[in-house]
């Protein structure tokens, strides 16, 4: 049930551009000059941790491939709410059994995803 106040939309849409947002700035993470390991300490500097050249020509890629990442993640809904989920029966504690397994699965399966993506990520030192 969603209220009919204006304000309260506009705070539920504010909130949502805002995760929009952070998803997609924890993709471009991904794909930054030092990726998602960050800055090394200067005396581990060595020709593995010098930071990739990004040129302009690779932006739109960029964009792409961070789009196509958030749009993955968004895939998993790891924050369901469970909302339109028929159970068997009526009993609440069997509703909340299955959401909880419904969560676990989709969350299993987008940090099964991130492992992957960031294993290739450091093995190969490309883009993901």
């Amino acid at each position: 049930m969603v209220p009919d106040r204006p304000d309260f939309i506009s705070d539920v849409e504010i909130i949502h551009n805002k995760a929009i947002f952070d998803a997609f700035n924890e993709a471009l993470d991904y794909l930054r000059p030092y990726s998602v390991q960050g800055m090394p300490y200067p005396w581990k500097m060595n020709p593995r941790t010098l930071p990739r050249e990004i040129r302009e020509d690779q932006i739109p890629q960029i964009m792409e491939t961070t789009k196509q990442r958030v749009l993955q993640w968004a895939q998993f809904k790891v924050g369901f709410l469970g909302r339109g989920i028929e159970t068997v029966s009526d009993n609440p504690d069997k509703r909340a059994e299955v959401l909880s397994i419904l969560r676990e699965e989709k969350l299993s399966k987008a940090l099964t995803v991130d492992v992957i993506n960031i294993t290739t990520l450091l093995s190969a030192n490309t883009f993901v």
